[in-house]
């Protein structure tokens, strides 16, 4: 992963302390180098292992944009030019880097001055895909990627902030402001981090409201040639910048869709498939379908067999963590098969289809209110009744009262409403003083004016988290989701929800559109196995390891855990549901967390 410090000088503090800062990185981290300053700013980074990042600089020493950066017109494919010109640099400073948000896209952070000094703009792109953390001091700003890094330079202790790491344990995957971390804050998606000469300010650049439509004339066809064509191009963009790529093929619709498409890319990259299986679990093989897709896509099919005899959990010691919580039980053993792929293989990128179920929206809801919102009343209103009914499998007669009643009322729809009452394991005095409607705030209010089923599409869409890598020992292979592309993001925003329920199916859109291009099974099935009984047999393997962590750890002794609660959730049969001791599953990552950041 692209890994960058960038130090903003404060008015009022010390001339001598950026420099200073300068010779400790440099001396510390002999990697890092300078790539742009003045003397208000410098910004340092590694020379990038993985391919496909770069350096684009602005006209006159002014800034520059560190990533990936496409043109954001109608080939999307388009590479943007190292060197930024003139015209272009101007009309970024003209208007506070909006002009990147509308013009490019990509994965990247800028850092951008004014040629004066009186203004520092850091922008962060809108898929987050690239973390920007905060860290001020009485002199500067110190804007960083990597966490590891960070640490690295042991610049004072750091302490758990409780409310902010409870909302991380809650809501793991989703973007919130801040971090698990007092002293470290973060860049939001899409967010600009202003520095003036007496204050800073922040703006959202990117929000999605930006791109709804209410459009009485958005047909299926138009949606399906949309989607289609959008997802296509971005995954032929990511794909111009490899030459050997290797997609997760896991033999449901959204590997298949991405599978297919990075095979079809213009410049013809090499493409293999990787899929997992666990011996003798009949339920959860999926080759039959990912060697379909393989063959579909002419593509080589390396099979992987999953058992828990190869999990470590000392690895656990060896994740490059960021600054908050990641939740995600593939994290332990992935770097091992993904480092040997790699090497074995010369693999350039590893390719996936998240997040495809809320991109494609699986079992979308209220899709006949957002029928009437776009078209009204009409005989395709009492269709799109029908099809909401065939997906949700609720009575036809509720789904007809209800968006009646929306006309009168427009119902509501708030992300924390999905999770109240729910306590789980962690300490409830703790819930009791934190608020996630708060947390939440400056989400829900990028989502204004969209009807209740794109606010569901989209909250759980932005609940991914893109950016967490599973280890450094795999940093120089790119991870690419061509589904988290931005102009993916804002088709989505514009195509009206109820479109995606197409035919009464899950998906229905996404297979209208990529039928075609996939293998037909692949497009039409509607299930798929999953991993539960690989978990198992690694939480049954490694249980007393993951008792002693969990039990003794710091989640409890900083009183984000209720200890008794954690001692029942072991007490369970193992038959029991995943929801559980699947719960204490994901927190032992956390726990190791904690360990490698409170303990420098």
């Amino acid at each position: 992963m692209l890994s960058f410090f960038a130090l903003v000088r404060k008015s009022k503090g010390n001339p001598d302390a950026l420099p200073s800062r300068v010779n400790e990185i440099t001396g510390k981290l002999p990697d890092f180098h300078i790539v742009h300053q003045t003397p208000n700013v410098c910004v340092l980074m590694t020379d990038p292992e993985e391919k496909g990042t770069f350096v684009y600089r602005l006209s006159g020493g002014t800034g520059l944009i560190l990533g990936t950066l496409f043109h954001k017109d109608e080939a999307l494919t388009n590479h943007a030019p190292l060197a930024i010109d003139e015209k272009t640099t101007n009309a970024i400073l003209d208007t506070r880097c909006q002009y990147i948000i509308e013009k490019y896209w990509g994965m990247y952070a800028a850092i951008v001055g004014k040629e004066d000094g009186t203004e520092q703009f850091i922008l962060r792109d809108p898929t987050g895909v690239l973390p920007v953390y905060i860290y001020e001091t009485p002199d500067l700003y110190l804007f960083f990627s990597d966490g590891e890094h960070f640490r690295s330079l042991h610049l004072g202790q750091l302490s758990l902030d409780p409310h902010s790491a409870i909302l991380g344990l809650q809501l793991p995957l989703l973007h919130l402001p801040g971090t698990c971390l007092r002293e470290i804050d973060k860049v939001m998606p899409g967010e600009l981090f202003a520095i003036s000469r007496d204050k800073t300010e922040r703006f959202m650049l990117w929000k999605p409201r930006d791109f709804f439509v209410k459009d009485g004339n958005y047909t299926t066809e138009k949606a399906a040639a949309e989607l289609r064509t959008t997802v296509l191009k971005c995954t032929h963009a990511w794909a111009s910048h490899f030459d050997k790529i290797c997609v997760r093929a896991s033999g449901g619709l959204d590997s298949s869709i991405i599978l297919s498409c990075t095979a079809l890319a213009p410049h013809r990259p090499e493409v293999i498939a990787v899929t997992h299986y666990t011996e003798g679990n009949v339920d959860s093989d999926e080759r039959e379908f990912a060697r379909a897709a393989a063959q579909h896509a002419n593509a080589h099919l390396i099979e992987v067999r999953d058992s828990a005899d190869d999990i470590d959990m000392k690895d656990l010691h060896d994740f490059a963590f960021l600054p908050e919580f990641y939740k995600d039980r593939f994290m332990i053993g992935r770097a091992r098969y993904q480092k040997r792929l790699a090497d074995e293989h010369g693999i350039d990128a590893f390719f996936g289809g998240e997040p495809g179920d809320t991109i494609f929206y699986t079992r979308p809801s209220y899709t006949a209110i957002d029928y009437l919102y776009h078209k009204g009343l009409n005989g395709g209103f009492f269709k799109a009744c029908y099809e909401e009914a065939l997906i949700s499998k609720r009575p036809i007669g509720a789904i007809l009262l209800e968006a009646a009643a929306s006309t009168i009322r427009t119902p509501s729809w708030c992300l924390s409403k999905k999770f109240e009452g729910y306590t789980g394991l962690f300490a409830e005095d703790l819930l009791h003083e934190t608020s996630i409607d708060a947390a939440l705030a400056p989400w829900e209010q990028c989502q204004e004016g969209s009807t209740i089923s794109k606010k569901e599409q989209l909250a759980f869409t932005f609940i991914w988290l893109p950016y967490a890598k599973p280890s450094r020992r795999c940093d120089y292979v790119r991870m690419v989701e061509p589904l988290m592309s931005q102009p993916v993001l804002e088709a989505v925003c514009r195509i009206p929800s109820y479109l995606f329920a197409y035919n009464g199916e899950d998906r229905g859109l996404a297979r209208l559109a990529f039928l075609d291009i996939g293998h037909p099974t692949n497009m039409l099935r509607k299930s798929k196995g999953g991993p539960e009984d690989f978990y198992k047999s690694v939480w049954s393997q490694n249980v007393d390891f993951i008792r002693e962590a969990m039990l003794d750890g710091l989640l409890v002794k900083h009183g984000l855990l209720d200890r008794k609660k954690v001692e029942n959730a072991f007490s369970l049969a193992l038959d029991q549901s995943l929801g559980v001791w699947g719960e204490v599953f994901n927190l032992v990552g956390n726990e190791f967390w904690a360990r490698r950041w409170l303990k420098t």
